[in-house]
C-alpha cells in the first residue's frame, strides 16, 4: 500500500479515516502519518507521480489494456 493509495482514498475518495485504516488493516495513526508523510515531501510526491505515469505509459506502449477495456471486453 504506497502513501499515494492513502492519500487517494481518504483525500481524493473522502473516506473517513477509520474506515480506510480498517479497510487496510492499520492503525488510524498509520493512516494519519501517510498523510503527514505525503504533504511533508510534495516532491517526492511528484517524482512517485511522474515515475508511476510513466510506467503506465509504457504498458500501454507495450499493448497491456486498462482497467476500463478489460471490463468492457467482458461484458
Amino acid at each position: 500500500m504506497t502513501v499515494q493509495r492513502i492519500r487517494g482514498l481518504v483525500e481524493a475518495a473522502g473516506r473517513p479515516v477509520e474506515e480506510v485504516a480498517e479497510q487496510l488493516d492499520l492503525d488510524v495513526a498509520d493512516v494519519y502519518g501517510a498523510l503527514q508523510y505525503y504533504h511533508s515531501h510534495p516532491d517526492e510526491m511528484r517524482e512517485a507521480e511522474r515515475e508511476r505515469a510513466d510506467r503506465e505509459q509504457q504498458a500501454r506502449d507495450d499493448g497491456a489494456k486498462t482497467l476500463g477495456e478489460i471490463k468492457r471486453e467482458r461484458t
